[in-house]
């Protein structure tokens, strides 16, 4: 079990920080915060009020295979830098600034649209999952295949959720 905790901790550490850090970076850079900004950072809050609470009960769950090897953990930060760290730079500080490109306002209002069925969803999915997720490959005691709620109508749910989160995001 002290070894789960460990490789989990920066992980939650960092998703603890990053609202600290946003006000931080606006305060210090003055970039003045757009309505897709504000989007963004609610999707994420809202991602983090539904995954972190998950994420703390399961920490209990008693492992029978953990399958975290090197690649897992390597692939998963980068889907962390490339989905959470680098958009948030992008809107926080100057540092993009020269690679930034304006869309449509109506792109705005659809990624903002989007925000509600992939809140949802992503919620649906970790509550539907319940003791069974994970956020890797792990089996644990008493694991079971959930066929009921949104898995009885969507193979994976918290993918489709995450790629929705994914369109939301690109504004």
């Amino acid at each position: 079990m002290a070894k789960e905790n460990l490789h989990r901790s920066p992980m939650r550490i960092g998703m603890m920080l990053i609202i600290p850090v946003a006000a931080i970076c606006w305060w210090w850079f003055g970039e003045p915060l757009t309505a897709g900004h504000a989007a963004w950072l609610v999707g994420f809050a809202g991602m983090l009020a539904i995954r972190m609470p998950h994420h703390s009960r399961n920490q209990a769950n008693v492992q029978e295979a953990d399958a975290h090897d090197f690649s897992e953990r390597v692939l998963l930060t980068g889907m962390w830098l490339a989905s959470m760290v680098l958009p948030f730079l992008a809107i926080a500080t100057p540092w993009f600034d020269a690679l930034d490109y304006r869309l449509p306002p109506a792109a705005t209002w659809a990624g903002v649209a989007l925000l509600v069925p992939y809140l949802w969803l992503f919620w649906r999915s970790h509550t539907d999952l319940g003791r069974n997720w994970s956020p890797g490959l792990e089996v644990r005691e008493q694991h079971e295949l959930v066929t009921r709620g949104v898995y009885a109508r969507i193979r994976n749910p918290m993918y489709a959720a995450i790629w929705l989160g994914a369109f939301a995001r690109r504004y």
